[in-house]
Protein backbone atom coordinates (compact mmCIF):
# COMPACT_ATOMS: atom_id res chain seq x y z
CA UNK A 1 0.00 0.00 0.00
CA UNK A 2 1.14 3.57 -1.02
CA UNK A 3 2.39 5.85 1.81
CA UNK A 4 -0.70 7.74 2.81
CA UNK A 5 -0.05 11.75 1.47
CA UNK A 6 -3.33 13.53 2.40
CA UNK A 7 -5.56 12.84 5.22
CA UNK A 8 -9.16 14.56 5.01
CA UNK A 9 -10.99 15.36 8.50
CA UNK A 10 -14.80 15.07 7.83
CA UNK A 11 -18.10 15.05 9.83
CA UNK A 12 -20.96 14.36 6.99
CA UNK A 13 -21.84 11.82 5.15
CA UNK A 14 -21.42 14.40 1.85
CA UNK A 15 -18.15 16.04 3.09
CA UNK A 16 -16.97 12.46 3.51
CA UNK A 17 -18.22 11.59 -0.41
CA UNK A 18 -16.12 14.85 -1.71
CA UNK A 19 -13.29 14.02 0.15
CA UNK A 20 -12.56 10.75 -1.15
CA UNK A 21 -13.89 11.76 -4.63
CA UNK A 22 -11.28 14.28 -4.69
CA UNK A 23 -8.37 11.63 -3.68
CA UNK A 24 -8.26 11.46 0.01
CA UNK A 25 -6.34 8.87 0.78
CA UNK A 26 -7.54 8.49 4.43
CA UNK A 27 -10.42 9.87 5.68
CA UNK A 28 -10.38 11.27 9.33
CA UNK A 29 -14.07 10.45 10.55
CA UNK A 30 -15.75 13.05 13.56
CA UNK A 31 -19.05 14.75 14.34
CA UNK A 32 -19.18 18.25 15.01
CA UNK A 33 -15.79 19.70 13.30
CA UNK A 34 -17.14 23.01 15.05
CA UNK A 35 -16.46 21.81 18.38
CA UNK A 36 -12.57 20.12 17.31
CA UNK A 37 -13.90 16.85 16.45
CA UNK A 38 -15.95 14.65 18.55
CA UNK A 39 -17.32 10.62 18.11
CA UNK A 40 -19.47 9.62 15.46
CA UNK A 41 -22.24 8.08 15.62
CA UNK A 42 -22.33 4.01 15.23
CA UNK A 43 -24.36 4.92 11.80
CA UNK A 44 -22.35 7.37 10.01
CA UNK A 45 -19.12 4.79 10.54
CA UNK A 46 -20.94 1.56 9.49
CA UNK A 47 -22.03 3.99 6.74
CA UNK A 48 -18.50 5.35 5.79
CA UNK A 49 -17.15 2.28 6.62
CA UNK A 50 -19.63 0.67 3.80
CA UNK A 51 -19.18 3.62 0.94
CA UNK A 52 -15.58 4.08 0.46
CA UNK A 53 -12.71 1.90 0.00
CA UNK A 54 -9.53 4.13 1.71
CA UNK A 55 -8.98 3.83 4.91
CA UNK A 56 -11.21 5.53 7.81
CA UNK A 57 -9.89 6.75 11.46
CA UNK A 58 -12.94 7.76 13.79
CA UNK A 59 -12.28 10.29 16.60
CA UNK A 60 -13.05 8.90 19.56
CA UNK A 61 -14.18 12.39 22.11
CA UNK A 62 -16.94 12.34 24.31
CA UNK A 63 -16.98 15.81 24.47
CA UNK A 64 -15.58 19.09 23.73
CA UNK A 65 -13.10 21.00 26.15
CA UNK A 66 -10.21 19.64 27.33
CA UNK A 67 -8.90 16.45 26.89
CA UNK A 68 -8.60 15.54 31.21
CA UNK A 69 -11.14 12.89 31.24
CA UNK A 70 -13.20 11.29 34.32
CA UNK A 71 -13.21 7.60 34.45
CA UNK A 72 -16.93 7.70 33.60
CA UNK A 73 -15.84 9.62 30.41
CA UNK A 74 -12.76 6.88 29.28
CA UNK A 75 -15.09 4.19 29.95
CA UNK A 76 -17.18 5.26 26.99
CA UNK A 77 -14.00 6.17 25.22
CA UNK A 78 -13.15 2.10 25.23
CA UNK A 79 -16.35 1.46 24.85
CA UNK A 80 -16.64 3.28 21.71
CA UNK A 81 -13.09 1.77 20.76
CA UNK A 82 -14.19 -1.59 21.00
CA UNK A 83 -17.53 -1.01 19.09
CA UNK A 84 -15.44 0.48 16.24
CA UNK A 85 -13.18 -2.57 16.17
CA UNK A 86 -16.06 -4.77 15.80
CA UNK A 87 -17.72 -2.61 12.82
CA UNK A 88 -14.33 -2.86 11.29
CA UNK A 89 -12.72 0.59 11.44
CA UNK A 90 -8.78 0.62 10.34
CA UNK A 91 -7.76 3.02 12.84
CA UNK A 92 -8.76 5.40 16.18
CA UNK A 93 -8.31 8.73 16.66
CA UNK A 94 -7.77 9.83 20.54
CA UNK A 95 -5.76 11.63 23.03
CA UNK A 96 -5.95 12.14 27.11
CA UNK A 97 -3.66 14.49 29.12
CA UNK A 98 -3.52 14.74 32.91
CA UNK A 99 -4.38 17.90 34.70
CA UNK A 100 -0.40 18.49 34.78
CA UNK A 101 -1.20 18.44 30.76
CA UNK A 102 1.05 15.19 30.73
CA UNK A 103 0.36 12.34 28.29
CA UNK A 104 -1.96 10.26 30.26
CA UNK A 105 -0.03 7.03 30.01
CA UNK A 106 -2.01 4.57 32.03
CA UNK A 107 -5.08 5.81 30.29
CA UNK A 108 -3.68 5.85 26.88
CA UNK A 109 -2.74 2.11 27.78
CA UNK A 110 -6.28 0.99 28.35
CA UNK A 111 -7.62 2.79 24.70
CA UNK A 112 -4.87 0.97 23.08
CA UNK A 113 -5.70 -2.47 24.69
CA UNK A 114 -9.39 -1.25 23.63
CA UNK A 115 -7.88 -0.83 19.90
CA UNK A 116 -5.93 -4.32 19.60
CA UNK A 117 -4.92 -3.73 16.19
CA UNK A 118 -6.65 -0.80 14.95
CA UNK A 119 -4.10 2.20 14.09
CA UNK A 120 -4.37 4.35 16.99
CA UNK A 121 -3.65 8.15 16.34
CA UNK A 122 -2.69 10.57 19.13
CA UNK A 123 -4.16 13.42 18.13
CA UNK A 124 -3.64 17.33 18.71
CA UNK A 125 -4.11 17.20 22.23
CA UNK A 126 -0.21 16.82 22.04
CA UNK A 127 0.22 20.14 21.21
CA UNK A 128 -1.16 21.04 25.05
CA UNK A 129 1.11 19.19 26.50
CA UNK A 130 3.69 21.24 29.06
CA UNK A 131 6.70 19.24 27.72
CA UNK A 132 6.77 17.67 24.05
CA UNK A 133 9.83 16.06 23.94
CA UNK A 134 8.98 13.40 27.31
CA UNK A 135 5.07 13.69 25.81
CA UNK A 136 6.43 12.26 22.05
CA UNK A 137 8.30 9.48 23.98
CA UNK A 138 5.29 8.86 26.13
CA UNK A 139 3.02 8.74 23.02
CA UNK A 140 5.28 6.37 21.48
CA UNK A 141 5.67 4.52 25.12
CA UNK A 142 1.95 3.77 25.33
CA UNK A 143 1.82 2.20 21.32
CA UNK A 144 0.32 4.79 19.70
CA UNK A 145 1.13 4.62 15.52
CA UNK A 146 0.67 8.29 14.28
CA UNK A 147 1.17 11.50 15.90
CA UNK A 148 -0.62 14.53 14.79
CA UNK A 149 1.03 18.03 15.67
CA UNK A 150 0.83 21.29 14.51
CA UNK A 151 4.24 21.68 16.94
CA UNK A 152 2.46 23.00 19.73
CA UNK A 153 1.32 26.54 17.15
CA UNK A 154 -1.76 27.60 16.03
CA UNK A 155 -1.35 26.48 12.49
CA UNK A 156 1.12 24.04 10.86
CA UNK A 157 3.11 26.68 9.47
CA UNK A 158 3.65 29.15 12.48
CA UNK A 159 4.92 25.78 14.41
CA UNK A 160 7.10 24.59 11.36
CA UNK A 161 10.45 24.71 13.20
CA UNK A 162 9.39 22.37 16.13
CA UNK A 163 7.41 19.91 14.17
CA UNK A 164 11.03 19.30 12.26
CA UNK A 165 12.45 19.07 15.88
CA UNK A 166 9.76 16.37 16.71
CA UNK A 167 10.22 14.54 13.45
CA UNK A 168 13.66 14.45 14.26
CA UNK A 169 13.40 12.85 18.13
CA UNK A 170 10.78 10.54 16.04
CA UNK A 171 13.53 9.39 13.71
CA UNK A 172 11.27 6.83 12.04
CA UNK A 173 9.37 5.14 15.17
CA UNK A 174 6.22 6.71 14.70
CA UNK A 175 4.95 8.56 11.49
CA UNK A 176 4.39 12.47 12.09
CA UNK A 177 1.29 13.66 10.77
CA UNK A 178 1.14 17.26 10.68
CA UNK A 179 -1.97 19.60 10.85
CA UNK A 180 -3.71 22.76 11.81
CA UNK A 181 -4.34 25.96 9.43
CA UNK A 182 -3.66 24.18 6.29
CA UNK A 183 -5.09 25.64 3.04
CA UNK A 184 -5.34 24.67 -0.53
CA UNK A 185 -2.74 27.93 -0.93
CA UNK A 186 -0.25 27.08 1.74
CA UNK A 187 -0.51 23.07 1.57
CA UNK A 188 2.31 21.81 -0.98
CA UNK A 189 4.96 24.25 0.52
CA UNK A 190 4.79 23.01 4.07
CA UNK A 191 4.74 19.26 2.28
CA UNK A 192 7.90 20.55 0.66
CA UNK A 193 9.51 22.23 3.63
CA UNK A 194 8.54 20.19 6.82
CA UNK A 195 9.74 16.29 6.62
CA UNK A 196 6.36 14.72 7.84
CA UNK A 197 4.63 11.12 7.01
CA UNK A 198 1.25 12.60 5.97
CA UNK A 199 -0.59 15.99 5.56
CA UNK A 200 -3.87 16.19 8.10
CA UNK A 201 -6.29 19.04 6.40
CA UNK A 202 -10.27 19.50 6.87
CA UNK A 203 -10.45 21.93 3.67
CA UNK A 204 -13.52 22.79 4.82
CA UNK A 205 -15.47 25.47 2.09
CA UNK A 206 -19.18 27.09 2.57
CA UNK A 207 -21.68 24.43 1.71
CA UNK A 208 -23.32 26.91 -1.04
CA UNK A 209 -27.03 27.12 -1.90
CA UNK A 210 -26.65 26.26 -5.62
CA UNK A 211 -24.62 23.14 -4.99
CA UNK A 212 -26.37 21.81 -2.24
CA UNK A 213 -30.41 23.46 -2.30
CA UNK A 214 -31.43 20.27 -0.08
CA UNK A 215 -29.23 21.67 3.03
CA UNK A 216 -30.76 25.21 2.85
CA UNK A 217 -32.92 26.34 4.94
CA UNK A 218 -35.62 29.30 4.33
CA UNK A 219 -35.95 31.33 7.48
CA UNK A 220 -38.97 32.89 5.66
CA UNK A 221 -41.20 30.02 6.10
CA UNK A 222 -41.41 30.23 10.10
CA UNK A 223 -41.81 32.73 12.39
CA UNK A 224 -40.59 30.58 15.53
CA UNK A 225 -37.81 32.20 18.09
CA UNK A 226 -36.70 28.67 19.30
CA UNK A 227 -33.48 27.19 18.79
CA UNK A 228 -31.20 24.12 19.00
CA UNK A 229 -28.40 24.83 19.88
CA UNK A 230 -25.67 27.55 19.72
CA UNK A 231 -24.57 27.19 16.53
CA UNK A 232 -28.18 27.30 14.35
CA UNK A 233 -27.06 30.09 12.16
CA UNK A 234 -24.44 29.20 11.31
CA UNK A 235 -22.73 28.70 7.95
CA UNK A 236 -22.93 24.94 7.02
CA UNK A 237 -19.58 23.82 5.93
CA UNK A 238 -18.52 20.78 3.32
CA UNK A 239 -15.51 19.72 1.53
CA UNK A 240 -14.74 20.88 -2.10
CA UNK A 241 -13.43 17.96 -4.15
CA UNK A 242 -11.27 20.01 -6.49
CA UNK A 243 -9.69 21.71 -3.50
CA UNK A 244 -8.72 18.08 -2.45
CA UNK A 245 -7.50 17.71 -6.07
CA UNK A 246 -5.62 20.82 -5.96
CA UNK A 247 -3.64 19.97 -2.86
CA UNK A 248 -2.87 16.27 -3.79
CA UNK A 249 -1.46 18.26 -7.29
CA UNK A 250 0.91 20.05 -5.29
CA UNK A 251 2.17 16.66 -3.23
CA UNK A 252 4.64 14.75 -4.86
CA UNK A 253 5.25 11.50 -3.97
CA UNK A 254 7.34 10.36 -1.96
CA UNK A 255 9.84 6.91 -2.56
CA UNK A 256 10.79 6.49 1.14
CA UNK A 257 9.03 6.71 4.32
CA UNK A 258 10.07 8.97 6.72
CA UNK A 259 8.20 7.19 9.52
CA UNK A 260 5.79 4.57 9.53
CA UNK A 261 3.12 6.01 6.82
CA UNK A 262 0.73 3.54 6.06
CA UNK A 263 -3.34 2.85 5.89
Amino acid sequence: MNPVRLEIAVDHPSALQNAVNGGAERIELCSSLADGGLTPSPGFIEWALAEVAVPVHCIVRPRGGNFCYTPAELAVMAADIRCMRKMGAPGVVVGVLTARHAVDVQAMQVLREAAGPMRLCFHRAFDLAADRPSALEDVIRCGADILLTSGGAASLGDGAAEVRRIVAQAAGRIEIMGGAGVRVATAGELWRTIPIDTLHASLRSVWSEAAHPAHTSDPTTTETTATMGARDQDTLYTVNPDDVRAVLRDLPPRTALRGKSIA
